[in-house]
């Protein structure tokens, strides 16, 4: 989808002929005559497949919110118009206003919509268990419920679900699909009491109360079964012998803008995920200790994450301008950090330039720096606290008792691999 809509008066026949290889988001700048304003929240979605749907947008509470009218060509431009008109007058919220407007009964207020089974699952089993639950939470907001928001949660059905589905293959990401999907089948596993009962880890003298799960949704059957979305292949692209030793000064001279350089450099040097090293404050980085502390909430796994800088990240970080917003790598026009995908972005626009492989992504880096580690016969407990993994100790009983974290193996073997970079040895 393109970040801003693109601006034009609809007619029925621009709106009956346009065709698009991605979701595509248009405005409407058609004059409202009674307002002496332009009614640019009117929207038209293009999908590749050829649907189209109106929406109307509008912020609310500083936050921008999207609310679908109709379909073309059910719903023409005139009645999308007049729809938008009435909702726009309407004195209540957006969602209040359309369900007005188009004769719909509002949801009571007991009533378990999807948007409220979505809260109460990541309330109650994603944010309490599952380290990447705000991916989970992004997924299924962005995805089920801008759609089916307000939809009572035992009518969601397989067609709502294959329709979600198709649309993010439309718009070239199967890899959406594939996570859509799944997160709407673990949602409502969960709903259904199918999901596999939690343990909590309590203190002895808490361990007295056993549980039962008991379905939230009485349903023969979860509307994501039987829908299957196409596989890809994942990209695992590393980096070896003469490609990694010269990868360095390649990026140094290449034509990507400075910050993105140092990102890169600083993520090879450090084996961290690219958005943590883009997110990075000043308040995390102790030069004169060589340490640099990823907060829980800022990290992949929830917990705290210790990198040991080596001296060529020190050097880098040294010569890094201080902005006034404290981050490292801040946004040239808002006080707010670079976004990781913005790094991708700049790695596309050079790929050619620097004729990096097809599947290279700022991810190789770390691929790279784990196939180099093992290659050198670094210790698996080393490298495992290295890229900021959690030790599953369940199941092993030996790692309940290990409580040591390698403080200074990871500080010699990220030294050792800064080296090899730095002189390919």
């Amino acid at each position: 989808m393109t970040k801003l809509p693109t601006r034009l008066e609809f007619t029925d026949r621009f709106v009956r002929g346009v065709k698009v290889e991605a979701r595509t988001l248009f405005s409407d700048e058609s004059w409202r005559p009674d307002l002496k304003r332009k009614r640019r929240g009117l929207l038209l979605m293009v999908e590749p497949s050829g649907t189209k749907t109106w929406y109307i947008r509008k912020r609310e509470d500083g936050k921008r919110v999207m609310r679908s009218i109709g379909e073309f060509p059910e719903l023409g431009v005139a009645g999308a118009r007049e729809r938008f008109d009435d909702v726009e007058d309407h004195p209540d919220s957006l969602s209040e206003a359309v369900q007005s407007v188009l004769g719909l009964d509002q949801p009571k207020v007991d009533q378990l919509t999807v948007r409220r089974l979505v809260n109460r699952y990541i309330e109650q089993e994603a944010e309490p268990f599952n380290r990447d639950w705000k991916n989970q939470e992004r997924t299924l907001n962005t995805e089920l419920v801008a759609r089916h928001g307000d939809l009572p949660a035992d009518e969601l059905t397989a067609e709502h679900v294959l329709g979600i589905v198709q649309a993010a293959l439309d718009r070239g990401s199967p890899r959406v699909a594939q996570e859509a999907l799944k997160q709407i089948k673990s949602l409502y596993n969960w709903a259904m009491g199918r999901k596999r009962v939690r343990r909590r880890e309590v203190a002895k003298a808490d361990a007295k109360t056993a549980t039962h799960r008991t379905a939230i949704l009485d349903i023969a059957r979860n509307p994501a079964e039987g829908i299957v979305a196409p596989t890809y292949k994942a990209r695992s692209y590393h980096m070896e012998g003469k490609t990694l030793e010269g990868f360095q000064s390649a990026l140094r001279e290449s034509k990507l803008r400075e910050d993105i350089k140092h990102i890169l450099l600083l993520q090879m040097m450090t084996f961290c995920r690219v958005g943590e090293v883009a997110g990075a404050s000043w308040s995390e980085i102790d030069l004169r200790n060589k340490v640099w502390t990823i907060p829980a909430e800022r990290y992949k796994t929830g917990r705290e994450h210790i990198v040991l800088l080596p001296k060529q990240a020190v050097t880098l970080l040294k010569t890094l301008p201080r902005h006034e917003s404290g981050y490292l790598f801040p946004q040239p026009r808002a006080p707010r950090p670079i976004a990781s995908d913005v790094v991708g972005k700049e790695i596309n626009k050079r790929r050619k330039d620097m004729k990096l492989h097809k599947d290279f992504s700022s991810h190789a880096l770390r691929h790279s720096g784990l196939t180099w580690l093992a290659a050198n016969h670094c210790p698996h407990e080393v490298r495992e606290r290295l890229l900021g993994h959690v030790v599953d100790s369940s199941g092993d009983m030996s790692q309940r008792y290990q409580h040591h974290e390698f403080m200074a193996e990871r500080r010699e073997w990220t030294q050792l691999w800064c080296d090899y970079l730095e002189g390919g040895k």
